[in-house]
């Protein structure tokens, strides 16, 4: 698989699973020993993660890691961040009730954890009805963009988070795209995929972010444009290589339209600071803290060990270490 761990621990259950290794015999158990699991009043939680160093010796053996670059011999990806303007106030009502929530929030008492959870899922639908009306005014410009690069020869990835923009973007492209989504049946979506593949009179490719960010080779694609940003910047990752994989010999370039002055800013500073092919290292100085195991859990971080060697070390070390520029030290 090329994506094993894409969040957290209990994402390896299925896959020790099926290689019959002997974790894989109760998500409980599993759960219990490295997803810090907690049972509350809805069962159990298990978004956690614990003893993540003895869950790497434990899969030593059955986990090989290799990132792209080690094993495939590919052209460049470049990214772009495409600003956009939208109208004024777009998204505004929805996010000063995030504001007024969250103020609310802190007011709540420590033990008030049912009222907390009520109150964090009207945070996440106010969140999403502004994500939801940013998309929306962002089709124009994508749809702009979008035949452009159709107009110089080439095929185009188009990803979104909701329905109505891809519904807008399948008009305004008739019988040159397909579409598929969550409600494309799963023994229709390899047809789509063969045909933009293969057929030439068909241009772009849209595509729900979770429905056709994984599992899909499209790599007729030179071009990937989200139209709107996920909150998981893993699934922005999964989704531009549907295009940079094995087979691609051209340079794919990836643009996400941002809107500025809006919650897009947030959406892409994620994305923008946690991109795989940035090397983070964290250099653990023994303190009593849970830096390194937190460390640990990130994609493209690599964690050094100097026990007890106070900051000065782990500074030095640093220096050592780096393959580019110091950009920050923190005390823990």
């Amino acid at each position: 698989t090329g994506t094993p761990l894409t969040n957290r621990p209990r994402d390896l259950f299925v896959l020790l699973q099926l290689v019959g290794h002997s974790l894989g015999r109760s998500f409980l158990g599993f759960a219990k020993r490295y997803c810090a699991a907690e049972k509350n009043e809805y069962g159990w939680q298990t978004r956690g993660a614990s003893n993540i160093e003895e869950l790497t010796v434990q899969l030593h053996g059955v986990m090989l890691r290799r990132s792209k670059d080690q094993v495939l011999a590919l052209p460049p990806k470049l990214r772009t961040w495409l600003p956009v303007q939208v109208p004024k106030g777009t998204g505004v009502r929805d996010m000063r009730k995030v504001v007024d929530l969250l103020v609310g929030e802190a007011d709540l008492a420590p033990e008030s954890a049912i009222d907390r959870r009520r109150l964090r899922g009207r945070l996440l639908q106010a969140v999403t009805r502004a994500r939801q009306k940013l998309a929306e005014v962002k089709v124009d410009a994508t749809i702009e963009f979008v035949t452009g690069a159709v107009e110089q020869g080439e095929k185009v990835i188009v990803f979104s988070c909701f329905e109505e923009p891809m519904e807008r973007l399948a008009r305004a492209f008739g019988p040159s795209a397909v579409v598929l989504t969550g409600k494309t049946p799963a023994d229709r979506r390899q047809a789509l995929v063969d045909r933009f593949q293969n057929d030439d009179t068909v241009r772009i490719f849209l595509a729900n972010i979770i429905a056709g960010g994984i599992g899909t080779n499209l790599t007729a694609a030179t071009q990937v444009v989200f139209n709107d940003l996920d909150w998981v910047p893993a699934n922005h990752w999964q989704a531009e290589d549907r295009a940079y994989r094995i087979g691609q010999t051209r340079t794919v370039n990836v643009t996400y339209m941002v809107a500025a002055d809006t919650i897009d800013d947030c959406l892409a500073s994620l994305g923008a600071l946690t991109y795989p092919d940035f090397e983070v290292i964290v250099v653990n100085d023994g303190s009593r803290d849970d830096t390194g195991t937190r460390a640990r859990l990130h994609a493209g971080v690599r964690v050094v060990d100097i026990p007890n060697g106070g900051l000065s070390a782990a500074r030095n070390l640093g220096l050592a270490e780096a393959i580019g520029d110091i950009v920050a030290y923190t005390d823990a």
